[in-house]
């Protein structure tokens, strides 16, 4: 990126940071929408933003400072949204919020789901990222991180439904996300980087262990999200809990630390379901459907260390917390609880445990374990497999935010336009062939 460039966005950052603060809504410019041609939706990880939240409009979550993925996408014609799911929420209601954002209106987080962990059923009110969203106008969702959990259950509910909130719902309350039956409105799952399995750098939130260590980071996001002016500029999305309030309200939930307890110790949280315990239930929870594409994209930042041992190289400390994890994992801090949650009986655990971005290990960013999946390398003339896990090449020496924009050793905006691109051809591939079978 050249220094007028850098200087040219900035300068949009700078402005449209003074526009957030002064209450304006910014708007994100979209590509023409072009009739029957599938729209794709990313979905950001933990700490994530999107299109509904001011900040995405000053540093946006898929490119950063590097630019901006989804506007460069457009430019070669490919429609591209960022949904806004809550930065600390749950797979189940961040799977939620996305059904309001994709059908315009209010989230509702299910009557069985809110009485369980005892947050109210309804959120905020969205308009439609998109107009038209049904089988003639479907998604590709993209999940990075998090996000790849989200948009895996969301899938699910929109085929399947719950039945857990048909339950106990009468038919004229209950949410058409729970209903099911929505099949054909999601064309494709892509995971990017995606803890299928959980991440041992977070292996202190097991169920039977304290939360303590989470409580001065959500202490000071939770601030930010009762604050005015800094609930404009970072959305936490949590008034199901009533702790945040939407951005740019000025009055409403002030910070209450027994609301933060109980929030945490509800476990409806992403940190929970980034357990390995909270990771493998919700595996359990969403088989892979026979009609969608599944793809995964691991990648790698560690290297060989002390025996066995992995470790991040010295370069990818320039993210220090990141770094900290990457060593963290790759010396086997966590392994009793790797062991204990696999329970398969075996003294050596898979050096695949080891292995890591920095943020998630190689063994959970491949496929959910104990569901289908088949190796897939690039140029691969065979058409993608539908009802299993297309598990791409890994990605070596880059970090978790790789497929984002945020690796500091290892972004160039072209190589990335250019591996989304390609991407999305390998999508179409799909698609062709699952047009051809239903025509044969």
């Amino acid at each position: 990126m050249g220094t007028m460039e850098s200087v040219k966005k900035f300068g949009k950052g700078v402005m449209n940071t003074a526009r957030v603060v002064a209450g304006q809504q910014i708007k994100k410019p979209h590509a023409q929408s072009q009739p029957g041609k599938p729209v794709h939706v990313f979905v950001s990880g933990i700490l994530g933003t999107g299109e509904y939240s001011s900040f995405e409009h000053i540093l946006p979550y898929w490119g950063l400072t590097h630019g901006d993925i989804l506007q460069e996408a457009e430019h070669h014609g490919y429609e591209c949204y960022a949904a806004s799911c809550g930065p600390f929420s749950s797979a189940w209601d961040r799977a939620c919020e996305l059904f309001a954002q994709l059908t315009g209106g209010v989230v509702d987080y299910g009557e069985a789901h809110s009485r369980q962990y005892g947050h109210k059923r309804y959120g905020r009110v969205y308009p439609a990222l998109f107009e038209g969203w049904s089988t003639e106008k479907p998604v590709h969702l993209l999940g990075h991180s998090f996000g790849g959990a989200t948009v895996r259950l969301f899938a699910l509910l929109c085929a399947e439904g719950s039945e857990e909130e048909r339950v106990v719902t009468p038919p004229g309350e209950l949410s058409p996300l729970f209903g099911g039956g929505m099949r054909g409105r999601v064309l494709t799952v892509t995971c990017l980087a995606s803890p299928h399995n959980g991440t041992t750098a977070i292996c202190t939130i097991q169920k039977d262990q304290p939360l303590w260590p989470f409580y001065p980071v959500y202490t000071l996001l939770l601030l930010c999200g009762t604050t005015p002016v800094a609930n404009s500029l970072y959305d936490v999305h949590l008034e199901q809990f009533g702790l945040s309030n939407p951005a740019g309200k000025f009055f409403g939930h002030v910070y209450n630390p027994v609301r933060m307890k109980k929030f945490l110790e509800s476990r409806d949280h992403a940190t929970a379901d980034l357990s390995l315990d909270g990771a493998a239930a919700l595996n359990r929870r969403t088989p892979l459907r026979p009609e969608l594409y599944y793809f995964s994209y691991p990648c790698v930042a560690t290297h060989n260390a002390m025996g066995d041992r992995k470790l991040p190289s010295f370069k990818e400390f320039k993210n220090p917390l990141l770094g900290f994890y990457g060593a963290q994992m790759g010396m086997g801090f966590g392994f009793a609880q790797v062991k204990k949650s696999l329970d398969d009986g075996n003294e050596i655990l898979d050096p695949m445990w080891l292995q890591n971005d920095m943020a998630v290990p190689l063994a959970s960013s491949m496929y959910p374990l104990e569901q289908a999946h088949r190796d897939r390398a690039y140029g691969e003339e065979a058409p993608p497999a539908p009802g299993v896990w297309n598990v791409m090449p890994t990605k070596y020496d880059v970090d978790h935010g790789y497929y984002c924009g945020w690796d500091p050793n290892n972004t160039n905006m072209d190589e990335l336009v250019a591996f989304y691109l390609r991407h999305f051809r390998l999508l179409e591939q799909a698609v062709a062939q699952k047009t051809e079978a239903a025509a044969a």
